[in-house]
């Protein structure tokens, strides 16, 4: 081999080796890092169980990667599924693992926070509750309020025990009776409590009026 072609495999040679670090150099000064909130979701609770308060409803997950992978993430691309297989009601601290996060493998999982959530498992029960009529103004001067009809009037409250056990009843309306010289008869909507669900949403209300 003549001094000219080793002269111009050796070139080519190193075109290539400088070719490959400016990719790895790009790889590199193209990662970045991120910080994104994700929902916690459960799977495998105990039949008439659920979850009745944990430290906080999400997570801040940090991720790393490439820009162009990180910027193109959509919210259902991130999941934290926590497994409750084997525990039953009462207060649990569960560590949140890599395997708990569900990720595109386009990106690295860097940290949770917190790691760490305080879960109470409660018994799921379900109740009927009592629904009061919510009556606002007055009528006609000369008339008056002889009755009020909720129609149902109770409804099924589902949720935690604990939960449930607070509601002593759910209130619906208002209905405005103002300047009214005859019954008022309205459906409206029956206001749920925090942490509940109702098997109805709304109930027919009438406010029976009449001469003093």
């Amino acid at each position: 081999m003549n001094f000219s072609l080793k002269k111009n495999m050796w070139l080519k040679l190193a075109s290539v080796g400088l070719a490959a670090m400016l990719w790895s150099a790009v790889v590199v000064i193209g990662q970045t890092v991120i910080s994104v909130e994700a929902p916690v979701e459960y799977e495998n609770l105990a039949e008439g169980v659920l979850v009745a308060e944990t430290a906080s409803r999400t997570v801040t997950l940090t991720l790393k990667g490439h820009e162009r992978f990180l910027h193109v993430l959509e919210p259902d691309d991130l999941r934290v599924v926590l497994d409750m297989a084997g525990l039953g009601v009462g207060r649990h601290s569960y560590e949140v693992r890599d395997r708990d996060v569900k990720h595109p493998a386009t990106v690295r999982l860097v940290r949770v926070k917190p790691a760490l959530l305080n879960i109470r498992l409660e018994e799921h029960v379900e109740r009927d509750t009592p629904v009061r009529a919510v009556i606002t103004g007055l009528p006609m001067r000369g008339y008056a309020v002889r009755g009020v009809e909720v129609v149902p009037g109770s409804v099924g409250v589902k949720g935690a025990k604990s939960a449930v056990d607070r509601l002593r009843s759910l209130d619906a309306g208002p209905v405005d009776i103002s300047g009214a010289i005859g019954d008022v008869a309205e459906e409206v909507m029956i206001n749920a409590g925090q942490g509940v669900t109702i098997t109805e949403d709304s109930v027919m209300i009438k406010v029976i009026i009449g001469k003093e």
